[in-house]
């Protein structure tokens, strides 16, 4: 099964994971600048846009694996990968099942660790109020939440992403995420280069976890984006691009 994505510019391979109740649009504001010197694939998850949904239904690992063939089907391996929130979940199963095929992985307002018994029990109150009100009616309230700014002008686009989603797909990853392995162990012995990305004012990631999570891995770095919420590509785009590209120049 093939993922829908789309490749721009020419370089070195970043590979864009978007995250829960989004869809690969969310990073198009950091596409354009990151392609100007990197080969940028952006793609939507099973389920979302025109990608085909899981046959045995919403698994991260099979959403890695899937990921990992799209990306073989275009001649692309040894990429790094950034992983917004969810999408940091599915990318810390690729670097468990192969780290060979990855250059280096960013946790982009995302976490090693599993939930908490407070986070199952929020992620279960939002798979029943979806259940109950509707996708609509949960965006509305669950968006604006995850901006600094709560008028930033993107809240609505990201708003339409979510309900552009089917609800079954969206509270199939909610359950996925609930399911999710902590990876502590397999980000404190491997030897692929880690990047924490988080905002200052992240009501999903907070700093000081982050700041611990950092701290595991051999081969890591932190970059803190000042005056932001959870998502960075849209509160801070340009912030965003330095602290990628400086962790890609690093690299080699």
């Amino acid at each position: 099964m093939s993922l829908e994505y789309e490749i721009t510019g020419s370089g070195p391979a970043i590979v864009l994971v978007h995250g829960f109740c989004e869809s690969k649009e969310v990073w198009r504001a950091i596409v354009p600048l990151l392609a100007e010197n990197h080969t940028v694939i952006d793609l939507n998850l099973p389920g979302i846009g025109r990608s085909p949904a899981l046959q045995e239904g919403f698994d991260l690992r099979q959403c890695a694996a899937t990921i990992k063939a799209t990306l073989l089907e275009v001649g692309l391996k040894n990429c790094s990968v950034v992983g917004h929130s969810m999408g940091g979940y599915i990318g810390l199963e690729l670097l468990k099942s192969d780290p060979n095929f990855l250059r280096s992985l960013t946790l982009f307002h995302s976490s090693v660790f599993s939930d908490t018994q407070a986070k199952i029990h929020t992620r279960q109150k939002t798979i029943k109020f979806i259940e109950k009100h509707g996708l609509q009616s949960f965006t509305q309230s669950f968006v604006p939440n995850l901006f600094f700014d709560s008028e930033n002008a993107s809240i609505d686009k990201v708003m339409q992403m979510g309900n552009g989603i089917a609800a079954d797909v969206v509270v199939g990853y909610a359950n996925a995420m609930i399911a999710r392995d902590s990876s502590e162990k397999v980000v404190k012995l491997t030897s692929v280069p880690l990047h924490f990305i988080v905002g200052s004012e992240d009501p999903i990631i907070e700093l000081d976890a982050a700041i611990q999570q950092s701290i595991l891995p051999d081969f890591s770095c932190i970059s803190i984006l000042s005056n932001c919420g959870h998502m960075g590509m849209l509160e801070q785009p340009g912030q965003c691009v330095l602290k990628m590209l400086e962790f890609e120049v690093n690299l080699g």
